[in-house]
């Protein structure tokens, strides 16, 4: 679903952002506007060869966790992103 078919909103919520459906797009909020990040295949296979690295890096050292592009960080009231690997 392309943007210019999604309901038009003012401000976009956490709330709208988790109600729309779950068909294969990537959408974040950036200062309430709701923007979306389609990729291509060599993107998303060198997303999981670098975060396949991370992940073990991390694992072997007791680092911590690490995430995909499927979770979202807010990083202010308006700024809500999904980075490739966290």
């Amino acid at each position: 679903m392309s943007t210019a078919a999604l309901p038009k909103q003012r401000i976009w919520t956490d709330e709208a952002l988790e109600a729309l459906p779950q068909d294969g797009n990537k959408y974040e909020l950036l200062e309430g506007d709701l923007i979306t990040s389609p990729v291509h295949a060599h993107h998303g296979t060198i997303c999981m060869r670098r975060g396949a690295l991370l992940f073990n890096f991390v694992e072997r050292h007791k680092l911590g966790e690490v995430y995909d592009s499927s979770t979202g960080f807010r990083l202010s009231e308006e700024v809500l992103l999904s980075p490739d690997i966290a």
